[in-house]
């Protein structure tokens, strides 16, 4: 009856309260940490999407930058364009002179424009190679940056998981060793109430079997009454007597046994209520103390997400600023590379113009001096023909200009080879030629020198 009794029923219904409370906090904590990790990959698509946007900038910066290119480009063709035409102007007035010097000036012409174009064309594939290494290192540290970045973000964002791993794995275990403790609690105590109920039933036992040995012990007086009834006949009212004592005296020891055992279920109702309170106030402190912790843990919690968000926040747009300065400093740089480079090609093309103008005027003045040295060597042709070899050795031409093209032999040699007077010695009046093929010789008599044919000028030119 003490183990059905309806304390201990509803003490074990306050347990059973207390662990579904507590099932509910520890499915609860797991559903926080769930929220947070969901958080932080919330944060981490923010982040990727950021990057993201900041690659399509620089990749349309990058875009703009080739456009530029490209203008620069255009307009420097349009700029050699007009060269050539001007060119071509310059010869088909020279043209109008003779139709050999024509051709040589023509020739001459093409060469030049041909030398700036394979010049200008040269310089700008080695700019675009050296500009291309220059954006592949900018964009391959812009990529390894890129990645540092988010290897560092991956490890902080791991880091800050592990971190909140660990202490949902703490708390866990918190919990996990407060509901043993508890559990223990209450295995105690329902063991101390089984141990009250067992002596309470060892209580009830022996007092059931001194009530059986007194009913034998009366059971034994009222036969030895009966028999001492029979035998002596006489003493029968005496004999009632002692029956009636004894009768009495039972019904004093059974109220006497009464009254024993509900002082004792008196001392075991008050012992159970006070363990009951007991109990209760323990569990109410217990819950007020995890409450707390509970709340403190939520709060440092919030604070820590607050912090981090300030500092995400502060990073993108420290990286934000850093990535419009870098935007404006480069594009500050393509624009005076663009007119450094427009410049420059302004002034290749007035160089390029100046020399054209300076080799068509060497070519007139070469084409009036071959005129006039012709001229000079059919007069002599018609003197007599009694002077020697050496005077009509003499009839070649002389007075070449600096930068005229000939053709002259090296170091005396019979064999004739193209180059480009490069000064004259009046006093000795020999000539200073850089051959074709990179010889030099500084004393080359003037009438060893001759005109090149078309066919030495066009392998030459």
């Amino acid at each position: 009856e003490l183990l059905k009794s309806p304390r201990l029923r509803a003490k074990s219904n306050t347990g059973s309260d207390v662990e579904s409370r507590s099932t509910i906090d520890v499915l609860s904590q797991i559903s926080y940490g769930t929220s947070n990790a969901e958080a932080a990959e919330r944060n981490a698509v923010v982040r990727a999407e950021e990057e993201k946007r900041a690659a399509q900038t620089r990749h349309a910066a990058e875009v703009k930058e080739a456009d530029a290119k490209a203008a620069i480009e255009a307009q420097s063709a349009a700029i050699f364009k007009c060269a050539e035409e001007q060119a071509s102007r310059n010869v088909a007035s020279a043209k109008q002179d003779s139709d050999a010097a024509v051709a040589a000036a023509a020739a001459a012409t093409t060469a030049a424009a041909a030398a700036a174009a394979a010049k200008k064309q040269k310089e700008a594939a080695a700019a675009q190679q050296v500009q291309r290494r220059e954006d592949a290192a900018i964009a391959q540290k812009q990529q390894e940056e890129a990645e540092a970045e988010a290897a560092a973000l991956a490890v902080a964002e791991k880091r800050a998981a592990n971190e909140q791993a660990k202490a949902a794995e703490a708390e866990q275990q918190q919990r996990a060793a407060q509901e043993i403790a508890e559990a223990e609690k209450r295995a105690a105590q329902d063991k101390a109430d089984a141990a009250v109920a067992l002596a309470a039933m060892r209580a009830a036992e022996a007092k059931a079997i001194a009530d059986a040995e007194q009913a034998e012990l009366a059971e034994a007086a009222m036969r030895a009454v009966e028999a001492k009834a029979i035998a002596d006949a006489e003493q029968v009212e005496v004999a009632e007597a002692a029956m009636r004592a004894a009768e009495a005296k039972a019904m004093v020891d059974a109220e006497q046994a009464e009254v024993v055992e509900a002082s004792m279920r008196a001392v075991e109702a008050k012992a159970i209520a006070d363990a009951d309170v007991a109990a209760a106030e323990q569990a109410e402190v217990e819950e007020v103390e995890r409450r707390a912790v509970e709340d403190k843990a939520k709060a440092d919690a919030d604070e820590a997400a607050v912090v981090l968000l300030a500092a995400d926040t502060a990073a993108k747009k420290e990286e934000e600023e850093a990535d419009h300065a870098a935007a404006k400093k480069e594009e500050a740089e393509a624009t005076a590379a663009a007119a450094a480079a427009k410049k420059q090609e302004e002034a290749e093309v007035h160089a390029a113009k100046k020399d054209v103008e300076a080799k068509s005027a060497a070519s007139a003045a070469s084409l009036t001096s071959a005129a006039a040295a012709s001229t000079a060597a059919a007069a002599e042709t018609a003197e007599p023909k009694g002077k020697g070899k050496k005077e009509k050795k003499k009839a070649t031409k002389m007075g070449w200009e600096v930068g005229a093209k000939v053709c002259a032999p090296f170091e005396g040699s019979e064999e004739y080879f193209f180059g480009t007077v490069v000064a004259l010695n009046a006093k000795t009046g020999t000539y200073h030629i850089d051959f074709a093929d990179g010889d030099v010789d500084e004393f080359v008599k003037g009438a060893d020198v001759r005109d090149p044919t078309r066919a030495e000028l066009d392998a030459h030119l």
